[in-house]
Formats: structure tokens, C-alpha cells, sequence
């Protein structure tokens, strides 16, 4: 069972996991970029007894690629996964939305479409509403996924709730829409980029 951790394709994984990532690979992404390889692999590697949270959730393209590495998990120990967003649709969710065929009102709540588009994956998640008053208190963070978009307030609120459980030296920061200083975007996202320079 050891060496299923060498494996280098989809093809070689057991059997009834390929039915799974096509499903994955069809759960809509905003950005419309995928990091899927590296997602699904970074949650397969987790040690056991941690937690993998994602802030910034949507309807659930990176949520289902981290379930993807959680089923895939060959190392003994329970790891959950923890997804944190508002979940209010607003205008320009619509028109993201819609270009993947989902049809969303603005002020509604996506949460209903994003468990309905990540139950078939078949791992437990726990989704949770914003953050700002968050506590934690579950197993240190082995994967940090970072999904928001231009809003420094809330990226540095949620380091000061999820950073002090982080484990040094182990826990992966992902941040999915980094940006270098650097172009006509670059005031998007230099907090993040502070963050990582510091």
C-alpha cells in the first residue's frame, strides 16, 4: 500500500478514483484556473489527526480537490477539512456562475449548491460561515488554502485565527490568487505578498 504514494497518474490510482476526479475537475472554479495536481496531492500527503482549512470557498472547485486528496490519503490518521466563506451571492458571482451553466441569485446563499456539488466526493466537511469571530479549536493545520480575493481585512483576520495552530516547519501555505508587486494589478494582492517576503 506504501508505494501507492509514488504513483505519478490517475490511471495508476485504485480503483473507482477516476469516476471521482472527473467529477472533481467539473465543479465550477472562479477564477477558472485549476490547481488540481498540486491540491489533491498536497491533502493525500497530510499527516494524520490535522485539519486542511480552505478560506474562500465558492462553489467548491479547490474544495473538491482538496476531498480528492483526502480520500486518497494512505497515512493512518483521520484528517478533516474545514471550509470557511460568507456564502452570499453577489453580482458578480451571476455572471461566473453562469458561464459555467449554474444559474445563482444575487443575495441568496451558495452553500446549498456547494455541498450539493461536493457530497458525491464522499468526505465529511465542515463548512463554516465567515470568520471574523471565529475560534479554533481542532486539530493543528497541516494545509492552509488561501482562495480571497482583494480584501486584506480579512486576510490578515484569518492569520490571527488559524496562524497560532499552524505546525512549524510542516504547514503548507497555499495562496491561490498570489500576485507579484508588480503591473497594473499590483495592488491586488501585495498583502500576500508581504506576508511571504516577511
Amino acid at each position: 500500500p506504501d508505494l501507492v504514494d509514488l504513483l505519478c497518474s490517475d490511471a495508476q490510482l485504485p480503483e473507482g478514483v477516476d469516476a471521482l476526479s472527473v467529477h472533481a475537475d467539473q465543479v465550477p472554479a472562479y477564477s477558472g484556473t485549476r490547481s488540481s495536481v498540486s491540491l489533491a496531492r498536497l491533502a493525500a500527503q497530510t499527516a494524520g489527526e490535522t485539519s486542511i482549512v480552505q478560506v474562500g470557498v465558492w462553489l467548491g472547485a479547490s474544495s473538491a480537490q482538496l476531498a480528492l486528496g483526502i480520500r486518497r490519503r494512505r497515512k493512518p490518521g483521520v484528517v478533516t477539512l474545514h471550509c470557511y466563506d460568507s456564502w452570499t451571492v453577489t453580482s458578480t458571482d451571476i455572471k461566473r456562475a453562469a458561464s459555467w451553466g449554474v444559474l445563482l441569485s444575487e443575495g441568496e446563499s451558495f452553500l446549498p449548491r456547494t455541498r450539493q456539488l461536493l457530497h458525491p466526493l464522499g468526505v465529511e466537511i465542515e463548512f463554516r460561515t465567515a470568520f471574523l469571530d471565529a475560534v479554533w479549536e481542532e486539530n493543528p493545520i497541516a494545509l492552509y488554502v488561501d482562495d480571497m480575493r482583494r480584501s486584506p481585512t480579512l486576510f490578515w483576520r484569518a492569520l490571527e485565527v488559524f496562524g497560532p495552530h499552524w505546525i512549524p516547519g510542516e504547514t503548507v501555505l497555499v495562496f491561490l490568487n498570489y500576485e507579484h508587486d508588480s503591473g497594473e494589478r499590483a495592488q491586488s494582492c501585495t498583502y500576500q505578498e508581504h506576508l511571504v517576503e516577511s
